[in-house]
């Protein structure tokens, strides 16, 4: 059965035109009409970190509020949820939500928005207690990502696991083709019925955090599968297999094919580039010379204590226990336990953790 994936030319977050324009694709492209009126609709953004969306960081929220409209003027409940890493209870969630621009949409349109009360496990996957309760669409943020080149339909996937079992799975899986199987498994056990990619501003160079760069990029993926919708993005860029993890393990594995993916898109002549994390530049060298020049190459996160709140939500999210305070007060993070994981930097509220890159690197993204 072939996947279909819509390409859409839209260079603003203007929630007439962004309606108009998806539910036009939906109806003509999609089985909208197979949705009925009981059923309960759950909208799934990027919601990784409390920032304002024109950061590019998170899921835009004109986006969320016009496919939310969409369900909603044929007769369904909308519900919005996510779980990012180190925003647990309800009130830290509530700040994502207020940050993100999320609490005053669903306010405004009577989206109802959940919270990450319990889970349950389904093939040793902890699941918060709402992904096999609605119809879900995945509306993920199109930006890059130091670990996986790309954070795209399948990544959001991610958010769908409960709680501080993220930074577990960091710690057990610390390697990208490794970690990659989660993301995987996660692709065969939720299934979606639409993704929505939000690429009209998205995220270049370092991320998926403050690292990287908000790039107007002027578009809009839908697809009925994650995979296959993050496989047409791939391709859009022009990014070889090997430079994308998640797609080089998908064919591998014999989850996608080529002639499976028919791409829809009255776009000519349009050359669109994006940025990927200098690190992606690692796939090129054999092993033997990153071996080589492995002290050049290391990247490692840095706490900015001017910056640092003191509130120690990284200390207390850091599945390898890397982050202690210094004698001065200060913190510090012992870099031979840290796994590169990135959990710290994406769990501060204050934009207090970088990457500090090697020399080599550092040259590298400067190009």
């Amino acid at each position: 059965m072939r996947k279909r994936v819509v390409i859409l030319r839209i260079h603003k977050y203007d929630k007439d035109l962004i309606k108009e324009k998806i539910s036009q694709a939906l109806y003509k492209y999609f089985s909208i009409d197979s949705i009925k009126k009981e059923d309960n609709i759950l909208l799934k953004p990027n919601l990784l970190m409390p920032v304002n969306p024109y950061l590019a960081i998170t899921t835009h929220p004109t986006i969320i509020e016009a496919v939310g409209c969409i369900f909603k003027e044929r007769g369904n409940s909308v519900f919005v949820a996510d779980c990012p890493g180190g925003f647990l209870n309800k009130n830290d969630l509530n700040y994502v939500y207020k940050e993100t621009g999320v609490f005053d949409i669903s306010l405004k349109n009577d989206f109802k928005l959940l919270y990450p009360e319990s889970f349950f496990t389904k093939n040793n996957l902890p699941l918060c207690w709402w992904v096999n309760q609605f119809k879900m669409i995945n509306i993920p943020k199109l930006k890059t990502h130091s670990l996986t080149t790309l954070s795209l339909a399948t990544k959001n996937l991610y958010g769908c696991i409960y709680g501080d079992f993220k930074s577990f799975f960091h710690l057990k899986l610390p390697k990208p083709k490794d970690f990659i199987k989660i993301i995987i498994d996660l692709y065969k056990n939720i299934k979606p019925f639409l993704n929505i990619v939000d690429g009209i501003l998205g995220l270049e160079g370092n991320g998926p955090a403050r690292g990287g760069r908000p790039k107007n990029l002027g578009l809009i993926f839908i697809g009925d599968d994650p995979l296959y919708t993050d496989y047409a993005i791939s391709k859009f860029f022009k990014i070889k297999d090997r430079f994308n993890p998640l797609i080089k393990a998908a064919k591998e594995m014999g989850l996608i094919f080529e002639k499976d993916l028919e791409i829809i898109s009255d776009l000519k002549d349009i050359n669109v580039n994006l940025k990927l994390p200098s690190v992606h530049i690692l796939n090129y060298f054999p092993n033997s010379l990153i071996s080589f020049l492995k002290s050049f190459l290391k990247f490692y996160p840095k706490i900015d204590n001017g910056k640092c709140r003191f509130c120690f939500k990284c200390k207390n999210y850091c599945p390898k226990n890397a982050i202690y305070v210094k004698e001065n007060g200060e913190l510090g993070i012992n870099l031979k336990k840290c796994i590169m994981c990135m959990c710290c930097i994406e769990s501060c509220k204050f934009g207090a953790i970088n990457l500090d890159r090697g020399f080599i690197l550092k040259i590298i993204g400067r190009l």
